[in-house]
């Protein structure tokens, strides 16, 4: 999923919020990992993944709100909030932010960032077209001249 793609531009990376609905409890949508491509490099930088880039490891199974990082929504589909296995409940809608004030990331001239594969912790995570999930997100950044 990309989030934002800018090029033959210099600005600084501050933040993400993302809306997600997930109508399928096996897909695991949360532990999609995380790229940053910069400038010219040959290979995206790989983060741990999209739980823990919004500071939420684990899943996101309640509300928290904190300056920097939250989730400000959560609706889950289904009676458990805890499936069987002991993970947390991935399908219903979820709605999370994080701003980077102090490590925003910087570009000279190119960026690109996208969530995509699969964890090595979880093979069921694709984000490939699939008529189970939808995605919204909005970017935040500077352009600078």
């Amino acid at each position: 999923m990309l989030i934002m793609e800018e090029s033959n531009k210099q600005g600084v990376f501050f933040g993400l919020s993302l809306n997600v609905v997930n109508n399928d409890v096996n897909h695991r949508w949360h532990e999609a990992v995380d790229y940053f491509q910069l400038d010219y490099q040959e290979k995206p930088i790989r983060g741990t993944g999209l739980e823990d880039y919004f500071c939420m490891a684990w899943g996101f199974r309640r509300c928290l709100t904190r300056s920097d990082f939250g989730v400000v929504h959560t609706n889950l589909y289904g009676e458990a909030e805890i499936l069987p296995s002991g993970r947390a409940n991935p399908k219903g809608e979820f709605t999370m932010y994080r701003f980077s004030p102090y490590d925003y990331i910087g570009f000279k001239n190119k960026i690109r960032f996208y969530f995509g594969g699969t964890s090595n912790a979880n093979k069921n995570c694709r984000l490939e077209k699939e008529l189970s999930i939808s995605y919204r997100s909005a970017a935040y950044w500077y352009e600078i001249h």
